[in-house]
């Protein structure tokens, strides 16, 4: 887990100020604003950076919310209903060309009967040290508005060098910024004129024919490969630059059996 990580979540903060915000163009900004991170990130070492992590509340939540964009909204956007999970369900990525981690994982571990529910979301990173750093991450959620917009309300964390799991404080001012917008989801209008054909892809999770949509911006396209058999529907999203793949989250594992918190959250 390098600084570079840090610098980025905190960038992503600052640009999109919660979950759920930015577009297709801010996205590839944000990643712009990554390839520098990632240059001043690579001198300072990991143990410096998990330290800073743990021990600075701000950082820590420039992170999670950096790591909330992007494990919900895949290139800075639901499609329409692909954000359908059933309790239990789960979905792990290995992402390429991102700062935050290696892989990301996130599970919707339980569904209150007032409509709140409670998620996780796992990074794991390597080090320089040839170990792995992993940060989890255990919130819940509000009941969606009438927007469809959730708002976390409580958190814990476990973070790289401790061994004990602990709550993160969520204030007032944190509930209103640490949200998932509803109002990111495509239209189905718009996802249909996204569509460019379909696809069978491979992946270390299976093989899955998958629906491709794809959209411009600059020098960037962004492509997106969804099955509705996943949870979340989400098979790869890649994004190239001038005809190279920079960035990259494919499926490599998903599952049913994620109803048991992990950090004594309920």
């Amino acid at each position: 887990m390098k600084t570079k990580l840090l610098i980025l979540g905190l960038v992503a903060a600052t640009n999109i100020g919660c979950f759920g915000g930015g577009d297709v163009v801010g996205y590839a900004m944000n990643r712009t604003v990554d390839r520098a991170a990632d240059r001043v990130g690579e001198r300072i070492g990991d143990a410096v950076a998990a330290n800073m992590l743990a021990n600075n509340p701000q950082l820590f939540y420039a992170y999670s919310m950096s790591v909330f964009q992007m494990t919900f909204y895949q290139g800075g956007f639901y499609h329409y209903g692909a954000n359908d999970f059933e309790p239990g369900e789960w979905v792990r990525f290995s992402v390429t060309g991102y700062s935050e981690a290696n892989t990301m994982e996130r599970a919707l571990l339980k569904r209150n009967e007032d409509g709140s529910e409670w998620w996780r979301v796992e990074t794991k990173s390597d080090n320089d040290n040839g170990g792995e750093d992993v940060v989890v991450m255990e919130a819940q959620f509000t009941a969606p508005d009438e927007a469809g917009t959730r708002r976390v309300v409580r958190m814990r964390s476990l973070l790289p060098g401790n061994t004990e799991p602990s709550e993160v404080p969520i204030t007032e001012a944190d509930r209103d910024r640490w949200v998932v917008q509803g109002g990111q989801t495509l239209t189905k209008e718009s996802a249909d004129g996204m569509k460019v054909g379909t696809t069978v892809v491979v992946t270390p999770a299976g093989k899955f024919p998958c629906d491709q949509f794809q959209t411009k911006s600059g020098p960037s396209t962004l492509n997106w490969y969804t099955n509705n058999d996943v949870p979340g529907r989400f098979v790869r999203y890649t994004q190239e630059e001038e005809g190279a793949v920079r960035y990259t989250n494919e499926l490599v594992a998903k599952g049913t059996d994620a109803t048991t918190s992990k950090l004594g959250a309920f």
